[in-house]
């Protein structure tokens, strides 16, 4: 595929989704590139989550909600910058220039973060790396959504990279911070390198905008848009519920069960890997429509119910019986991935595809940015003699939360059909 497209007189310019079915027809777009553009830039996220307690409650003498809070943190930045970052792609067309710049900021942010800085400043550039993370996120995912064909597989694709990067992460992090738990931090930036060479064979020209919108009227109409707050809904539950899982299952797993980083890591893995195995075949499914036009959201609403029930139920399963829950957990949350991301680009218009995405990455980090504060506060106040219930009451919150969105939409979806 040439780098560079020969530009059009503007009367006959074909709009972007045409070109890019054009290109995936062919059988020249860069399928791998997009796999390993998201896994390398997701890698970082779960890095730390293994090593979260001596990262943080070791190394500062931080509770349990400071310790939730840095997982927040970085949240509270993407949640601000999720919806800039996708109208900032939607107004001007550049979504290269704005993936090269958040993969370099990211990577700053963490390797300033192994500085020996106050807990406040600390806090302060995961924020920051929060910000940078979400708007290359949000760019990569509208440039994958920017066809009308196929746009299942693409975002299958993309979805396959970030939870087998998430997946990565947890164990890898881990093993490289048993010994020193500064070490993910310092790999982390090597990882966005690579994130950064694989963006480098993403397509140039599929991402023109057909009409110069403001970035007013690019974020306005995305929160004024009715069809859209369902996806939207589920975003923040997904998020919210890994929020709890990312905070309060490695405190249970090493407070409660006595388990060591390492095997955090392995039982985070088993719940990843599968949610990344299955994005692709999910996305490809959901692009052959087998129930028709409810199939996406039949998808979301099985896969979030079955979830939502399980993860309600984790401190029921014995230690020895966590990696079958994992697992299953896992096969859930895959059924709703995908098909919740397509849900937003089904609504969406073209010109406002990429804020639309930002929107709901702003909903999935209100979610992920309140899940580990919530979590915290539970497992920090609930009174002591009752440990192990305050865990149970975490992940009854979390499960119950998802819980309440599938009620929402079948109820919803019902009153439509009668």
């Amino acid at each position: 595929m040439p780098t560079t497209p020969t530009p059009e007189p503007r009367a006959n310019a074909r709009p972007p989704d045409a070109a890019s079915d054009q290109v995936a027809a062919r059988g020249q777009e860069p399928l791998l590139a997009w796999v390993l553009a998201a896994t390398f830039l997701l890698i970082p996220v779960t890095l730390p989550v293994a090593v979260l307690r001596p990262l943080v409650q070791d190394r500062f003498g931080a509770g349990d909600f400071a310790t939730a809070l840095f997982m927040s943190a970085n949240m509270i930045g993407a949640l601000l910058f999720a919806p800039i970052g996708g109208a900032l792609a939607d107004r001007y067309g550049r979504p290269r220039l704005l993936i090269t710049t958040g993969l370099v900021v990211d990577a700053l942010a963490f390797l300033a973060m192994t500085a020996d800085v106050p807990l406040g400043v600390f806090l302060g550039l995961r924020f920051v790396q929060g910000c940078a993370h979400i708007t290359t996120l949000s760019v990569l995912l509208g440039l994958a959504a920017s066809g009308t064909s196929r746009r299942g597989r693409t975002l299958g694709l993309m979805g396959a990279g970030m939870m087998l990067g998430v997946a990565i992460g947890a164990p890898l992090g881990g093993w490289l911070g048993a010994e020193d738990p500064l070490l993910p931090l310092r790999v982390a930036p090597l990882i966005l390198l690579a994130s950064l060479v694989a963006t480098r064979t993403l397509p140039r020209g599929e991402f023109e905008p057909r009409r110069r919108a403001s970035l007013a009227f690019l974020l306005s109409s995305v929160l004024s848009d009715r069809n859209l707050r369902l996806p939207f809904a589920f975003a923040f539950a997904d998020r919210f519920t890994v929020g709890f899982l990312t905070t309060a299952f490695p405190l249970y797993m090493s407070q409660v069960l006595g388990a060591e980083p390492k095997t955090i890591g392995l039982l985070l893995a088993c719940f990843l890997f599968p949610f990344a195995g299955l994005s692709y075949p999910l996305g490809r499914l959901a692009d052959r429509d087998p129930l028709g036009k409810s199939s996406v959201l039949v998808f979301v609403l099985l896969g979030s119910s079955i979830y939502g029930l399980l993860l309600s139920s984790l401190t029921l399963w014995s230690r020895s019986t966590l990696p079958v829950l994992m697992l299953a957990m896992g096969l859930a949350s895959a059924v709703m991935f995908v098909p919740s991301m397509l849900l937003v680009t089904n609504v969406a218009s073209p010109e406002r595809r990429s804020s639309a995405l930002g929107g709901f990455n702003a909903a999935g980090s209100l979610g992920f940015l309140l899940g580990p504060l919530v979590a915290g506060s539970v497992l920090e106040w609930w009174p002591r003699d009752a440990f192990v219930r305050s865990h149970t009451l975490a992940f009854v919150i979390a499960g119950a939360s998802q819980l309440a969105c599938v009620a929402i939409a079948s109820a919803r979806r019902w009153r439509r059909a009668g």
